[in-house]
């Protein structure tokens, strides 16, 4: 079996920055597909998850990685991604927005929410000559479009082994536990805040959908 059709499976997968050791872990029912997705809106800087997007746009595209944590059944995902939000420390040390893998379901919109949530961010895209100089000014060099292909090429099927996951676990703790009390009243109420945004969102997009 090829590695674009194992990627095509069903399973959990984590979206790493490299420049600062942060995550995201999410499931899905098609690997390829979400893969596309994600990097598709960071591109266009239209991603609904704003710590994630806001490390995209600081230090680049190429500081990015999407790697492959486990296959799993569809029957299992969500119990599967809640394991390692766990052990990843993912939610209060990474980018995941919600504690619980459950509340992201709603990357499972149907195309209309997704239009209604395009239309929303109308005028935010940047031109791709924009984009260039934001990673240029993140990492210091402008890569070419070969050399991002190729360290695209690199990480695809990528795995981590469970020693690994841990390692990375203790590194986002040690992180939590160096901020000092002000530094994490002030990552909670961003998270609040996110949450709140999040909450009215998923609302007008409910009377959108009901009318």
């Amino acid at each position: 079996m090829g590695i674009i059709t194992r990627m095509r499976k069903s399973g959990v997968y984590a979206i790493q920055c490299l420049a600062n050791g942060k995550s995201y872990v999410g499931s899905t029912e098609n690997l390829v597909r979400r893969q596309v997705e994600h990097f598709r809106l960071l591109r266009r800087i239209r991603h609904s998850n704003s710590y994630l997007q806001n490390a995209w746009n600081r230090y680049g595209e190429n500081t990015f990685i999407f790697v492959i944590l486990k296959y799993c059944s569809k029957r299992s995902l969500l119990k599967c991604e809640q394991s390692f939000i766990d052990k990843m420390n993912t939610y209060e040390c990474g980018f995941n927005l919600r504690p619980k893998a459950a509340s992201n379901s709603g990357w499972k919109a149907s195309s209309e929410q997704r239009k209604n949530m395009g239309k929303g961010n109308k005028g935010r895209e940047f031109s791709e000559e924009h984009r260039e100089n934001l990673s240029k000014a993140a990492s210091g060099k402008l890569k070419s479009k070969e050399h991002k292909r190729k360290i695209s090429q690199s990480h695809i099927g990528m795995h981590y082994s469970d020693s690994t996951i841990s390692k990375l676990s203790i590194l986002q703790k040690g992180r939590w536990k160096n901020m000092t009390k002000e530094q994490r009243i002030q990552r909670e109420r961003k998270r609040l805040a996110t949450r709140r945004k999040n909450s009215k969102s998923a609302k007008r997009g409910s009377s959108v959908c009901a009318a």
